[in-house]
């Protein structure tokens, strides 16, 4: 019985870990929805779509057991067409499946954003949804959906947003 227990406590140990997990990736494609908030256009809104190709870099750190994980999630805009600046924080919890695919969400605590005109429009928080295969221990690519919302004191701005990247989760 001993030797049981103690065969448990150890296979444990060895599926747990600390996670670390740097990325790099490119927005596939955009859409903005925008309500003004003043002037004579206040409560109109209207739809921007966007295919901008920005690109993304970031990193996961958190702990994994299990095929479980949680992590503490940012990643920063690395370069924009139009010059504006990004980043986001948030907490993800996830599971890697034994065979080729891992799937996650991330909640976004800080959103934030500086547009080319030097606006800045703080981010309310959001969910982000993602998939990953795993086709080498060591390389996943990433598919995400984002969804999160911005707004400054003039405009209200709803953001879905599609992701990819590539990923290297380490397990230590």
């Amino acid at each position: 019985m001993k030797l049981l227990i103690l065969f448990m406590m150890m296979s444990s140990s060895l599926f747990a870990g600390i996670l670390i997990e740097p990325f790099v990736g490119l927005n596939i494609g955009t859409k903005d929805t925008v309500t003004i908030k003043t002037g004579a256009l206040a409560g109109s809104s209207y739809d921007n779509a966007d295919a901008n190709g920005d690109t993304f870099i970031g990193g996961r750190l958190g702990y994994q057991t299990w095929g479980f994980f949680g992590a503490f999630d940012y990643r920063t805009l690395m370069s924009g067409e139009d010059d504006s600046d990004a980043s986001s924080m948030g907490l993800t919890v996830g599971y890697d499946f034994p065979i080729l695919i891992r799937g996650w969400v991330t909640y976004l605590l800080s959103n934030d954003m500086t547009t080319a005109q030097n606006t800045e429009v703080d981010g309310d928080g959001g969910l982000r949804f993602g998939v990953g295969f795993t086709t080498l221990p060591f390389l996943s690519i990433n598919l995400e959906y984002e969804k999160s919302e911005f707004s400054n004191s003039s405009v209200d701005t709803k953001r879905e947003t599609l992701l990819a990247s590539i990923s290297l989760p380490f397990n230590l």
